[in-house]
């Protein structure tokens, strides 16, 4: 698949996420969005895991499953923390400023701090056009806090 078009769809899933949950928060309070996204990401996340068991020709090979039984660490928990993070995060920080700022900045850290993952974690050298489009980022955002 298209690595376009899958950011793509991540990006508006990513903003109609935030958009709609601060919605949600007007009827139900962020609490019991948070509990009501998680339910239905497990939802989700089951059916996921019975094709991936019963048809995983159906998905690509990464979704595939492995058969190690070594538990990796109780670091394995952290993705799962950072997503409650984003999901709880998201609709809090449009009601402070709105999704374009909070986008305009997220965009930027995650610049930086994708820069940081592949240089440390993943052993990948930083370019001189990576740090440019960190900086360029960094740019909007404080354009866009001026407005």
């Amino acid at each position: 698949m298209n690595v376009t078009l899958v950011a793509i769809v991540i990006g508006f899933a990513a903003i109609l996420q935030g958009g709609l949950n601060g919605r949600l928060m007007g009827h139900m309070g962020l609490t019991q969005v948070v509990v009501l996204n998680n339910i239905v990401a497990l939802a989700l996340s089951l059916i996921l895991w019975s094709v991936a068991r019963w048809s995983p020709n159906m998905l690509p090979a990464i979704f595939h499953l492995k058969a190690d039984p070594r538990w990796p660490g109780l670091w394995a928990v952290a993705p799962a923390a950072f997503g409650l993070l984003i999901v709880a995060g998201l609709p809090y920080a449009f009601t402070l400023a709105g999704a374009l700022t909070v986008f305009i900045t997220l965009i930027a850290v995650q610049l930086v701090a994708g820069q940081l993952w592949d240089s440390l974690a993943e052993g990948m050298p930083l370019s001189g056009w990576k740090l440019l489009g960190g900086a360029i980022a960094l740019f909007g955002v404080w354009v866009a806090g001026r407005g």
